[in-house]
């Protein structure tokens, strides 16, 4: 877990692989199980990982601007019960593989 600047804050962030990260996210920020988190994501293939029902016109929003300042919220799959939502961010790789989470 590492925390990382944002245009506001400062946020944590993991693998949202590892629930034992993710707990201790929770437990740190003295969170409710009931509020889930947000996946952030390097890459179509991740967000196709952990999303169902992605629409034809995503992949046209993020052909064309990704990377960049935008946020597209998608339905995760039913599977992934602390996540709340997923959102693309091709730079957060740049932390994840610096740091072990």
């Amino acid at each position: 877990m590492i925390a990382v600047p944002t245009d506001t804050v400062y946020g944590l962030v993991c693998d949202f692989e590892d629930y034992d990260a993710i707990n201790k996210i929770f437990e740190l920020k003295k969170r409710s199980s009931e509020k889930p988190l947000i996946a952030f994501c390097n890459s179509i293939q991740t967000i196709q990982s952990i999303c169902e029902n992605i629409p034809e016109v995503f992949y046209k929003i993020a052909d064309k601007f990704f990377p960049g300042p935008l946020t597209i919220v998608l339905k995760k799959e039913a599977i992934s019960l602390t996540i709340s939502h997923v959102v693309l961010i091709p730079l957060v790789s740049e932390y994840l593989t610096t740091s072990s989470c």
